[in-house]
């Protein structure tokens, strides 16, 4: 007689495994079609981000072999001669291209502070209790989408010897003052015109991020006693500190990068008192044909932003882990 084979009895308390209900199976079938959804738009994204980076690395590509290399009107278009730093040298060692540096950041130093600052005191004005204040920003968004030669042109007018400023100057008894002309003050002039044609910018930019802050910040700062300024300088001013810092890096890389309304309203000039980087970099490229010479300035401009932004790298880095 066969041994029988001994059974095991599972308990009918045990539970058996479950089928996965409804919602894990929604939970599932989202993950999937997430991923499917990535993978779609990866391929559909790709290629337009492909085609971005190579317009822009390709420039910069050819723009750092024109500075290591000797190129010249009559070399232009055939093979170019690698000569590595030695272009750096005269550069770096002359008194043109520091002067032009002490320029930008002038320039960019003036573009900061009205940016920055009264643009912040503005974006406070503008959300309060202004009559007329929906008309005032249409009229900021005029300005800010006028092309900078229709604003320089207009400017130029404004400053020249005879010009309206000059007049308004007169009646108060006043001389004339060489907005333009002089080495001194033409540097300022620029940067009072390019800053009034970005302020409007910095005060729609900031005033959105204002009226993204809670309300019940405000009321709780009211029923404490705080005042307006009091308000502003503790609760909003702390809470823009990200669009600022923001605000801060587009100014620098638009200081750096001033041509337009150097262009139209002094030339560079008086002498090189206005010619800023990318200025110096125009004027030796396309009219004293030193290609090799402008590309190195340029890089170095480049390269001065590229520092600048690995700061800002780094600052909002620690923004976001406090």
């Amino acid at each position: 007689m066969a041994a029988e084979t001994p059974t095991r009895h599972v308990p009918s308390s045990a539970p058996s495994p479950a089928a996965p209900g409804p919602r894990a199976r929604r939970r599932t079938g989202a993950g999937a079609g997430a991923r499917l959804g990535s993978w779609t738009m990866g391929w559909y994204v790709g290629p337009a981000v492909l085609f971005m980076v190579a317009l822009s690395a390709l420039p910069l590509l050819v723009l750092i072999r024109m500075g290591l290399s000797d190129i010249t009107p009559r070399t232009l278009l055939n093979g170019w001669h690698w000569v590595g730093f030695a272009n750096y040298a005269p550069v770096l060692t002359g008194d043109e291209f520091w002067t032009s540096l002490l320029a930008t950041a002038y320039f960019t130093a003036f573009l900061l502070v009205v940016n920055v600052v009264v643009g912040f005191l503005a974006a406070c004005w503008l959300t309060g209790p202004l009559r007329g204040a929906g008309v005032l920003q249409g009229v900021m968004v005029f300005i800010w989408a006028t092309p900078p030669v229709v604003i320089g042109n207009v400017w130029k007018f404004l400053f020249a010897d005879d010009g309206l400023v000059n007049s308004s100057l007169g009646l108060a008894g006043l001389g004339p003052v060489p907005w333009l002309s002089s080495p001194a003050l033409a540097i300022w002039s620029v940067s009072i015109v390019a800053a009034w044609a970005s302020l409007p910018f910095s005060v729609i930019l900031i005033k959105s991020s204002m009226l993204s802050i809670p309300a019940e910040l405000y009321d709780a700062a009211a029923i404490d006693g705080a005042g307006l300024w009091q308000t502003r300088l503790r609760i909003t001013l702390p809470l823009l500190r990200p669009t600022l810092l923001i605000l801060a890096v587009f100014t620098v890389m638009y200081g750096f990068r001033s041509f337009d309304f150097i262009y139209v309203l002094t030339g560079g000039g008086p002498g090189t008192s206005t010619a800023t980087l990318p200025f110096l970099a125009y004027r030796d490229t396309f009219t004293k044909f030193d290609f090799s010479q402008g590309s190195v300035v340029a890089s170095v401009s480049l390269l001065i932003v590229f520092g600048l932004g690995l700061v800002y790298l780094r600052t909002a880095r620690k923004e976001l882990s406090l």
